[in-house]
């Protein structure tokens, strides 16, 4: 299935290099954003407004040219033309993002709205250089593999892929990894012959104000190659793909994007290390659990960080079962 908004736009017959085919894009914002097609086919994204030409735009890059031009009376053009024809899901998201700078912003303001996309654009070609630049280490790419296994169980339950997609916040700084029905979940991954210590990074996250708090501790160990149970992280990206590949492209764009958000981009290297899950155990985070809240703090203390031995918290362990049931609503 593909919703893809540039698929509804014609590509110029070419009578003039100049000649672009470009639609506004609908929605409830009061600035002028179009998305559109150039002679070549090349999709394109712009805003249109009131505001003065930076003095100094954003380098080319062979993913996105970045344009600015005049456009009438008064008003610029800033204009995003993808390059890549391959990056287009990540282009779509990328617009998306840019689009989002405006919100909750009324009319006037086209010089706040060109400073914040162009600084927004700019966060977006560091993520994209750092995902480039390296790939995981062991411990990161254990963090991953174990979200991505709670996805694929997620989706055993029945729960629909959109919705579990849509409930993957961790790489979006999120406090917890999923959120859905208000139920909240913080996926932990470690290898099996390590103690079951887990670090939180602060008192927001296991703090119940948010809602029901579980904990899933996943234990992973690596096995060799010829382990038919053992996967790469680039197999189970490629079977979570597989069963999102008929949801609407902003679900796809959004699982795109998570996985650049964490650093992902699918390499060899990610074919040296192959995961096993060996056991799996989720925790309640009740009234006496052993934590941090934030809402119990005093104001005062600020930054905090922790770590839980969950060997220590069995009075805590709940049925999986119990876990799904409640974020299915059949609790």
């Amino acid at each position: 299935m593909s919703d893809d908004p540039w698929n509804k736009i014609n590509k110029p017959d070419g009578t003039t290099d100049a000649e672009i085919e470009r639609r506004a894009i609908e929605s409830s914002h009061f600035y002028e954003f179009y998305r559109g097609k150039n002679t070549d086919g090349s999709y394109f994204m712009s805003f249109v407004g009131e505001f003065l030409p930076p003095k100094k735009l954003p380098p080319n890059t062979q993913y996105v040219i970045v344009e600015i031009s005049k456009f009438k009376e008064k008003k610029n053009q800033l204009k995003f033309k993808l390059i890549n024809p391959e990056l287009k899901k990540l282009f779509r998201k990328l617009c998306l993002e840019l689009i989002s700078v405006s919100d909750g912003y009324k009319k006037g303001h086209d010089q706040i709205i060109s400073e914040k996309i162009l600084s927004t654009y700019q966060s977006w070609l560091d993520l994209l250089k750092k995902a480039k630049s390296k790939t995981l280490d062991k411990k990161a790419q254990i963090g991953l593999f174990g979200e991505l296994l709670f996805i694929l169980r997620m989706m055993s339950f029945k729960i629909k892929p959109g919705d579990v997609i849509t409930a993957w916040r961790g790489p979006f700084k999120g406090e917890q990894d999923f959120i859905i029905n208000k139920i909240l979940i913080e996926v932990k991954s470690q290898l099996s012959d390590k103690d079951s210590v887990v670090n939180f990074s602060s008192a927001a996250q296991l703090d119940t104000v948010s809602g029901t708090i579980f904990i899933s501790n996943n234990k992973i160990s690596t096995v060799s190659d010829d382990n038919t149970e053992g996967m790469s992280l680039n197999k189970i990206i490629k079977e979570v793909n597989s069963k999102i590949k008929n949801e609407p492209d902003t679900i796809i764009d959004t699982f795109e994007a998570g996985l650049l958000e964490l650093g992902y981009q699918e390499s060899d290297q990610y074919e040296i290390n192959k995961f096993c899950l060996q056991k799996k155990d989720y925790y309640e985070v009740k009234k006496n659990f052993p934590c941090l809240r934030g809402s119990e703090l005093p104001p005062e203390i600020s930054n905090v960080s922790y770590s839980i031995n969950l060997d220590s918290c069995s009075d805590f362990k709940v049925e999986e079962d119990k876990v799904f049931r409640e974020m299915m609503n059949e609790g």
